[in-house]
């Protein structure tokens, strides 16, 4: 597993397919999806232990798989807090997505998972899964 103190942020930006891009002069620093410009967003969901089943296969599951599972009418619904966190980066086009989980112990949200990253048409299922 990646380092586990190394924040979604971070890592995403260690990507080759991930470029900062300074603005404001030079105060406000920006990841950027290089192949279609897009800017990246980062947000997390919280999820209790009834969904930990469907948020854990989101890691196991094939490119294929996600998509069929974009179609689902009983997604997870995240909370307000709970102890999974799934940790995401997205591109504003949604063709780029990067995702990872922590559990609560230890008064913390400790990673469970390596960083999963999606492109294409993968990454948008996976954007529609979670909305």
């Amino acid at each position: 597993m990646e380092n586990e103190n190394s924040t979604l942020q971070a890592l995403v930006a260690q990507h080759t397919d991930i470029e900062p891009r300074k603005r404001f002069l030079g105060l406000i620093t920006d990841l950027v999806y290089k192949p279609t410009g897009s800017k990246l967003r980062f947000r997390d969901h919280y999820y209790g232990p009834q969904q930990s089943a469907d948020i854990k296969n989101l890691f196991a599951c094939s490119e294929d798989a996600l998509t069929r599972l974009a179609a689902r009418t009983d997604r997870p619904r995240s909370t307000q807090n709970g102890n999974l966190r799934l940790e995401t980066a997205f591109s504003e086009d949604l063709q780029f997505v990067a995702i990872r989980l922590s559990q609560f112990s230890s008064l913390l949200y400790n990673p469970i998972t390596d960083v999963r990253f999606l492109t294409g048409a993968s990454a948008r299922a996976l954007c529609q899964f979670l909305a």
